[in-house]
């Protein structure tokens, strides 16, 4: 079996990827939050079904938003990589590949503040 054949039947083990990222994937305060909000008879229905819309998301700030610039980088990388990266994209109901990657390295920063806090405990 090829790469590039291999890394496909990995990217497709799941099946289509839902338009937006599944309730599971919302973490932290985020998650506690809309947790609440499921929970409180007062909440109406609407306000719940938009905030499922807009949660679990860190695209392109509105206009009001301040964030840091940002940069475009660019890297080369096997073919089969690219094609890997573009199913799991799909798959995990990420807009784009740069939404996938954003959202790794995220997760990698969060990952090694964490250790690094548990370490000067």
């Amino acid at each position: 079996m090829t790469a590039k054949k291999y890394l496909d039947a990995l990217a497709d083990e799941n099946g289509p990827a839902p338009s937006n990222p599944p309730i599971a994937a919302f973490s932290g305060k985020e998650a506690a939050d809309f947790a609440a909000m499921l929970m409180d008879d007062s909440v109406p229905a609407a306000d719940m079904f938009a905030a499922m819309k807009t949660a679990g998301r860190r695209g392109r700030p509105a206009a009001q938003e301040k964030r840091e610039k940002s940069v475009q980088e660019r890297f080369r990388l096997p073919e089969s990589w690219s094609s890997y990266i573009d199913h799991a994209a799909k798959r995990d109901g990420f807009a784009n590949k740069s939404d996938y990657l954003r959202s790794l390295v995220m997760a990698d920063a969060e990952a090694h503040h964490e250790e690094r806090r548990l370490q000067l405990a």
